[in-house]
């Protein structure tokens, strides 16, 4: 894993999901359930209107327009990573931890989405709620 991918996708952010975003991988990356050298990260961050399209046409989204679309991102995708086995979606690993440090952080969590469950997705509070104010609240 490259460090300079995570800081790309964390310079891409709103400051205040920057911040909760880092807050969250920190908390699960140092959770007793998590198994040996695995670790949460970004994994990206603002996407273009190409990349969302892309997505939308391939099924891996139901939005044509996105929170990641936004400049900067209010919408983050963390995902886990191994130094031997890079980086996973796997579903065996813990992320009900992602939703709950999420909820306490005051995100919104894919993971409890009933239509399209999407555990990686983390977003700011309000955003497109009518509460655009940027407090992520």
């Amino acid at each position: 894993m490259d460090r300079s991918h995570v800081e790309a996708v964390l310079d891409g952010l709103d400051p205040v999901l920057r911040r909760k975003v880092v807050a969250v991988c920190g908390d699960c990356s140092h959770h007793e359930e998590v198994p040996q050298g695995w670790q949460l990260l970004p994994y990206q961050g603002w996407r273009s209107a190409k990349e969302q399209e892309r997505l939308f046409r391939e099924g891996r989204t139901k939005l044509r327009r996105s929170k990641h679309n936004l400049t900067p991102a209010r919408a983050c995708d963390v995902v886990w990573w191994h130094p031997v086995k890079g980086w996973s979606w796997d579903g065996s690993l813990p992320w009900h931890l992602v939703g709950s440090s999420a909820k306490a952080h005051g995100l919104t969590w894919g993971g409890n989405w009933k239509k399209l469950v999407d555990e990686p997705h983390l977003e700011l509070r309000g955003w497109g709620e009518g509460k655009n104010d940027g407090t992520g609240k």
